[in-house]
């Protein structure tokens, strides 16, 4: 791990100001993957923990927390219609969960078993093509 200002001063003379705008608590171990959500306001994460958060950055607030069965989540992602959540780790599996946004409870489909772990998935374009 290497601190972000220290990378940065090695770029050269270009002046890079970051800002903290929003700290996202929530997560107990080191975040493997985020991506932001097609509607530019919420972001899905997930971490070493096993689970999957959905935040609204906007609010600084978790929306939804999803347990899954493997410690390590490395990827994750949300449809473009934001009503399905896909992710995978160190299990070998991708998982989705539909209806994430209006469902309590949701139920996990393995859509498909890998000989070796899933390192990102994303969709592309539509609701149900995943790479």
């Amino acid at each position: 791990d290497a601190d972000l200002r220290e990378l940065a001063a090695k770029l050269g003379d270009e002046q890079i100001n970051l800002k903290v705008r929003r700290v996202l608590k929530g997560h107990q171990t080191k975040i493997l993957h985020a991506a932001w959500a097609s509607d530019k306001r919420r972001i899905v994460s997930s971490a070493q923990d096993g689970k999957v958060f959905i935040w609204d950055a906007f609010a600084s607030k978790k929306e939804v927390e999803i347990g899954t069965p493997s410690t390590w989540v490395t990827a994750c992602d949300l449809s473009p219609s934001m009503n399905i959540l896909a992710c995978g780790g160190l299990d070998n599996k991708c998982i989705m969960y539909p209806n994430i946004m209006t469902d309590s409870n949701p139920r996990k489909r393995t859509v498909a078993m890998h000989t070796k772990f899933v390192s990102a998935c994303s969709f592309v374009g539509l609701d149900h093509e995943i790479l």
